[in-house]
């Protein structure tokens, strides 16, 4: 087997098992993260790790394209929505659920998405589609009940699932309008900028949060940061990309739901945290979900899925 053929049939492959890896520890890591820092500061860090070496690679990239007053606006729009919002409720969710719940959760990601592009950009939606998404809304609600009807009837849910599951909508705006920004700039661009329009409401936040409480950096704080700015935003953002570049943009798709598979086992692991029958039901539930809409999820935002997480 030549290395053209290794590279072209093997590697994409390898970048795209690797980045839901990746995406599934920040969740875990952002879980001890949490217990250190709150939740402004974390993404405020993470992001300006990631800026500093998404701003260099940005400086080496030919042929950047000019922004006008609307790209400027949808821009802003997605600093506020995927990079200040989003990643920030994340970790407040994660303060007060399991990182297992959050991942399962975020796995309804698609399915909304999917519904946004179909409000904003006029996408079809199909018979295949509604059903997934109410599969995969059975399988939230499994896990956001704790498998009790009782918690169903009374609207006793956790304050960490109802935030995780709220947060989905943000992602999915982030997502649908960054496919129409990304039909002018590319991915790189698209994501940089999203990244330096945040970056100033993340840095105002985190100040506050900083003078309202006493905040201990210690190595373990700091290696969680950097490992969330260098690869939950960068590499993951590089390799996805890439991947897609290779083997197209439907195959890749289908990789990201590896990450509730991974999260499992991360969680398990390094958190302790156990898995119930609830858990087991709800994934299978929401993944078969996401696979039955898979097909419009291929068209509905695949490229510019997940950007930046």
């Amino acid at each position: 087997m030549s290395n053209k053929i290794i590279y072209q049939e093997v590697i994409p492959y390898v970048y795209l098992t690797i980045v839901p890896l990746i995406w599934a520890g920040n969740f875990i890591v952002g879980k001890v993260l949490i217990a250190s820092l709150p939740p402004f500061c974390i993404t405020a860090g993470r992001f300006f790790v990631g800026a500093l070496i998404l701003g260099l690679l940005f400086l080496y990239q030919k042929n950047k394209s000019g922004l006008n007053r609307e790209l400027k606006l949808k821009i802003l729009i997605l600093g506020l929505s995927g990079v200040f919002a989003f990643n920030s409720l994340v970790y407040v969710g994660l303060k007060y659920t399991s990182a297992i719940n959050a991942t399962l959760i975020n796995s309804f990601n698609p399915i909304v998405t999917i519904y946004f592009s179909w409000l904003y950009l006029k996408e079809k939606i199909s018979i295949k589609q509604i059903l997934g998404s109410l599969v995969a809304v059975v399988g939230i609600m499994t896990i956001e009940s704790q498998g009790s009807w009782s918690v169903l009837y009374n609207l006793d849910f956790n304050i960490g699932d109802l935030i995780i599951f709220i947060d989905t909508f943000i992602w999915a705006i982030f997502t649908v309008l960054g496919k129409n920004v990304m039909s002018v700039l590319s991915p790189l661009e698209t994501t940089t900028y999203s990244i330096l329009a945040g970056l100033p409401f993340l840095f105002l936040a985190a100040g506050w949060e900083v003078s309202q409480s006493q905040i201990s950096i210690s190595w373990p704080v700091v290696s969680g940061i950097l490992y969330l700015g260098v690869f939950a935003t960068v590499l993951a953002f590089i390799w996805y990309y890439k991947g897609i570049q290779l083997v197209g943009v439907a195959k890749s798709a289908n990789f990201y739901n590896l990450i509730p598979v991974y999260s499992f086992f991360l969680a398990v692991f390094f958190l302790h945290e156990q898995i119930t029958i609830y858990h087991i039901l709800g994934g299978v539930f929401v993944v078969l979900g996401i696979l039955i809409s898979s097909s419009k999820l291929k068209r509905a935002g695949s490229v510019n899925y997940k950007n930046i997480e």
